[in-house]
């Protein structure tokens, strides 16, 4: 059976609903119907399929996936499998501790690229397999689906519930032994879905997080003359008037706090997201906690400090993710002048404070970097690295970094190749995260494909604005230095297809009116249009503002806001209001996309260049010290 899922969420829910149908005659688990009271996990009935995933050795992943032997099964996730759901300590007499398993995969607080997703977790003896809950609540009392199986990896359809619009789903495990189940649980993880239902191929991106674990994306923007970060929490409806920050994150002014915000990802793998903040050459980890979010942080609370790691800019800092795979995200911070990257891992602890280089040949390796995009699709976060006048992709692997390393080969008319990178999101919609990466010199943007091997070297895509040309849809002059910034937007128009945004930030002499502009392009079944030099590419939405001292310098995605399944946009205007600045965030719209008036439209007040930065979480509560 075939799925549109732009646009039609209807057809999957009626596929799940028939996969649960066709659960009653069989025993795989099943469940989540909206029209179906909310299940307790405690109570639930364990009925379902037993999935062998071919697990050789606790903690390793499995080598083969072989196939359930009922063939009126869901899911496809492993051999040998048993046709009965075991309940807890049927095996008598035998009173050994299970272990929980660590969760791995989907990434804690990360973005899917299709429903059907893969779910990998690593056993301690004498675990012989997991039961693994997927919930539609952070506390996992309402349970959606449960399965019981045998090894490290399960391969299953999420359906669209409890809501329609939902897109946050969460997931705990249980370790198995036998026929026995142990008591001990995982940390709960969130993750979000994203993806057309026809895409099989699972892959994860991005990491965000909610504050309050109602699954609204939050907003931050930095002040770093004022040594400032401040926070807005999302809200549903969205409209009204612009929220206050709900926390102020700050430090002594020499800091120059919010240089740099490395957003989301978990460091230390509880399930709740972290947060990196940057100052002039020191860096701040804050880990996720529960509970009430304090309206005041300082510096001197952070989980982590890294300090000395050179004259840092928002371009060289970003969460890798786990690049490694061992279920903790990584950091990354890039060292231009060394021709070097540093990675810091990640831990049950936190970050590391001494990190592992990653050298280059490449004048200005580590000029840009990003994380957090499994181009490949195989678990392992991949590492974008911007330099001069060049671009890379480094594979993650069991040790940190593999030894592939991709470079992207620049395409005609790309001066400053390399000066921004990002992971772009599921652009043409194949199941694998593609990559953005800008030419400001000559006012482009280039898209690299991911495919199966990692990413294309040659961009299948191609965005350009020529500076105060009018053309391309702008009917008013804009700025210079197109693909100075590039980021992923999401889905702003709920089609399933990622979004990309690139900033044009800088003055065009002689002009005064609308300069300094934030273009959103939308994904395709095709990806983005091929560009040709000297011309401009026509654009779904820009963003910009008069006077020039309105002008935006950056922007990227929000995140889902107001918790409507389409995301929204931020963008920072550092110079507004004779320079205490501000930020705009503009709502995602089904099927059109973003309308030109912001829906939030936030004054920097008294302090100097807020938006100099902006970033977006999702997943849970952070604080100081924790």
């Amino acid at each position: 059976m075939a799925f549109d899922r732009g646009g039609d969420m209807t057809a999957l829910r009626s596929f799940s609903r028939a996969l649960c149908a066709l659960a009653a005659l069989t025993t795989i688990a099943c469940g989540g119907d909206d029209d179906a009271p909310a299940t307790d996990a405690g109570t639930r009935d364990s009925g379902g399929a037993s999935i062998d995933a071919g697990r050789d050795d606790a903690g390793t992943t499995p080598d083969d996936a072989g196939e359930v032997h009922d063939d009126a099964s869901a899911a496809d996730a492993g051999s040998d499998a048993t046709t009965e759901m075991p309940d807890a300590g049927t095996d008598a007499g035998d009173t050994t501790p299970i272990p929980a398993p660590r969760p791995i995969l989907p990434w804690s607080t990360a973005r899917t690229t299709s429903p059907t997703v893969t779910f990998r977790w690593a056993l301690a003896e004498p675990a012989t397999g997991a039961r693994v809950e997927i919930c539609g609540d952070p506390a996992c009392v309402t349970v959606i689906e449960m399965q019981d199986v045998d090894g490290e990896e399960l391969t299953t359809l999420v359906p669209p519930d409890p809501l329609p619009a939902s897109r946050v789903f969460y997931w705990r495990l249980t370790g198995r032994a036998g026929t026995r189940v142990g008591t001990e649980q995982s940390p709960i993880w969130s993750f979000s879905v994203h993806g057309r239902a026809t895409v099989t191929v699972s892959a994860t991106w991005g990491s965000t997080y909610d504050l309050d674990g109602d699954g609204l994306a939050e907003v931050l923007a930095g002040a770093p003359a004022s040594s400032v970060v401040r926070l807005w929490r999302g809200r549903a409806p969205i409209g009204g008037a612009p929220p206050t920050p709900s926390t102020e994150i700050s430090g002594a002014t020499p800091l120059q706090l919010g240089t740099a915000i490395a957003n989301g990802g978990d460091l230390n793998g509880d399930g709740l997201g972290d947060l990196v903040i940057a100052g002039a050459e020191n860096a701040y980890a804050f880990h996720g906690v529960s509970g009430a979010l304090p309206a005041a942080l300082n510096v001197t609370g952070a989980s982590t400090t890294l300090a000395s790691l050179g004259a840092l800019t928002p371009a060289r800092l970003a969460i890798a993710g786990d690049v490694d795979r061992d279920g903790y995200a990584d950091l990354v911070v890039g060292e231009p002048s060394m021709r070097r990257v540093v990675l810091f891992r990640g831990g049950a602890s936190g970050l590391a404070t001494t990190g592992t280089p990653i050298a280059s040949g490449a004048a200005g390796f580590g000029r840009s970097v990003a994380g957090s995009c499994d181009v490949n699709g195989d678990g392992y976060s991949d590492l974008i690295v911007g330099a001069d006048e060049a671009a890379f992709v480094v594979l993650g692997a069991a040790s940190g970094i593999g030894d592939e390393r991709i470079t992207l080969t620049p395409a005609p008319s790309s001066a400053g190749f390399g000066a921004s990178v990002a992971c772009a999101g599921d652009v043409n919609g194949d199941g694998h995260p593609d990559v953005i990466v800008g030419a400001p010199i000559d006012h482009a943007a280039f898209v690299y494909a991911g495919n199966a091997s990692g990413v294309g070297a040659t961009a299948v895509g191609a965005v350009r604005k020529q500076p105060g040309n009018p053309g391309g849809g702008v009917t008013t002059s804009h700025g210079d230095g197109f693909g100075s910034m590039v980021a992923a937007a999401g889905d702003v128009n709920g089609d399933e297809y990622g979004d990309v945004v690139v900033v044009a930030p800088e003055l065009v002499a002689g002009v005064t009116g609308f300069v300094g502009y934030a273009f959103v392009f939308h994904g395709s079944a095709g990806g983005l249009p091929i560009t040709p030099a000297g011309a401009s590419t026509t654009h779904p939405r820009a963003f910009g503002s008069t006077p020039v001292e309105n002008r935006i310098a950056t922007s990227r995605l929000a995140g889902d806001v107001d918790g409507d399944g389409i995301d929204e946009v931020v963008s920072g205007m550092p110079f507004r209001s004779g320079g205490a600045g501000g930020l705009q965030v503009n709502q995602g719209v089904q099927t059109t996309g973003l309308p030109l008036a912001p829906v939030w439209l936030i004054e920097g007040g008294v302090t100097t260049a807020l938006g100099t930065t902006v970033a977006w979480l999702w997943g849970a509560t952070w604080s100081r010290g924790s």
